[in-house]
């Protein structure tokens, strides 16, 4: 499965207004860069898991999952190696001569890779669920100027476009018999290495493009903007909120009273 944006439904999440959307990522991805404890991360699986099945996302999450697997392995690999490099005081559960394996590096290792995927995740949800005018509407209702809400759009959207023109090229290369996914790390990078430059030409055309659509629109940011559609928040939106600041109140709990758990 490729994502390249938005997707077309009629969901829960996607009839919420898009400032309430946009303030749920601001603090869902700022909660998971400063919590590290394992119940928290936990629990925004959870709420996270949940919204999704609300909302229709379920297929779309699970084939995220699959293209983020072999990184989080990677990224969960990567900690467990360190960890063996580092004395944390801990339960040592394997040891063989100077390196040693502890619970804590085990720990450390699952909460990287949860939170990794928690913030590719909550991104996505939101672009899954928000078009590019619902964003830039959302933003300027929020005090940004539009210039600004704008380019935020415009970001949000070139990310997703971008990996899908990852995933195309690096399809193209294992179509011609280059093995992407075998040999070492060092062996891996080479070969990773041979999609960067057909990425790089396509990252410039793309820009070349929406460059020459703005001059064809003659977009002028100084002009007052007028919306076709309009949002308001309503008792939906309200009770979103609601239970997610609630989930958020009772995170900041787990994380005072189980410290233990923390990475």
């Amino acid at each position: 499965m490729k994502f390249t944006g938005y997707v077309h439904k009629s969901s829960f999440l996607h009839r919420i207004e898009p400032r309430v959307k946009i303030i749920w990522f601001v603090i869902m991805t700022v909660m998971v860069v400063l919590y590290k404890n394992l119940f928290v991360l936990t629990l925004f699986l959870a709420g996270c898991a949940l919204l999704w099945l609300i909302s229709d996302l379920g297929r779309e999450m699970t084939g995220m999952l699959k293209r983020l697997l072999p990184m989080l392995i990677m990224a969960f690999l990567t900690w467990l190696i360190i960890g063996c490099f580092q004395n944390n005081d801990g339960t040592v559960i394997w040891q063989m001569g100077p390196f040693a394996l502890e619970d804590k590096d085990l720990l450390k290792s699952v909460v990287a890779s949860i939170r990794i995927f928690l913030m590719v995740s909550v991104f996505y949800t939101l672009i899954m669920t928000t078009n590019f005018s619902e964003i830039i509407y959302g933003l300027q209702k929020l005090g940004v100027p539009f210039k600004v809400a704008f380019m935020c759009g415009l970001v949000f959207q070139i990310i997703p476009l971008m990996i899908s023109e990852f995933q195309t090229i690096a399809d193209a290369q294992r179509a011609r018999g280059l093995e992407l996914d075998k040999g070492g790390m060092v062996s891996r990078l080479r070969c990773y290495s041979v999609i960067l430059f057909p990425l790089f030409i396509r990252a410039i055309q793309s820009g070349q493009s929406i460059s020459l659509s703005m001059h064809i629109y003659n977009l002028n940011f100084k002009q007052k903007r007028s919306s076709y559609k309009t949002f308001r928040v309503s008792a939906m939106d309200l009770q979103f909120f609601v239970c997610f600041t609630l989930m958020w109140a009772a995170a900041v709990y787990l994380g005072i009273q189980f410290p233990i758990l923390k990475a």
